[in-house]
């Protein structure tokens, strides 16, 4: 294989890679299209820019090899800019989940907290009632003499 068909190979390789990441990124639709359709134009343009530059220049291959390496150059940079925003966008969106999340199972635990003290303080306050209410029944019968009277018989 020669070296222009290597080198077209490995450019449309890089294309299908770049069309790839844009159609896996986890953009909008519509965001997605647009830039599918905008990187469509460009590539369409630079590819009839380039057929014409090759027709004027005819075969001087070195002069191609090196357009094509600032071209796959420029793509590359691109590619890596992009992937670079995406990543910072993901890592945002995972720090807000993550913090969303976090937020509403400290939430639902702090609430869970109140009522159980609260629900205590009420088992609480019914138990000493009940020990109230017998130490009044238990002083009545003492006064009456009639708990008295139980045991002596």
């Amino acid at each position: 294989m020669d070296t222009g068909k290597s080198m077209l190979c490995f450019i449309a390789g890089a294309m299908a890679g770049a069309v790839a990441t844009l159609l896996l990124a986890p953009d909008s639709g519509e965001n997605t299209r647009a830039n599918i359709r905008k990187g469509a134009a460009d590539l369409k343009g630079k590819a009839k820019d380039r057929g014409r530059s090759w027709n004027h220049r005819g075969s001087s291959g070195g002069r191609v090899m090196e357009e094509n390496k600032t071209i796959l150059g420029i793509l590359s940079s691109t590619i890596g800019e992009y992937l670079s925003v995406r990543t910072d966008d993901f890592k945002k969106n995972i720090v807000t989940s993550l913090s969303v999340g976090f937020s509403r199972i400290l939430a639902v635990l702090v609430i869970t907290l109140v009522l159980l003290v609260v629900l205590g303080v009420f088992a609480f306050a019914f138990i000493v009632a009940g020990v109230y209410i017998i130490a009044a029944i238990v002083q009545i019968l003492l006064r009456k003499r009639s708990f008295v009277n139980i045991f002596t018989n």
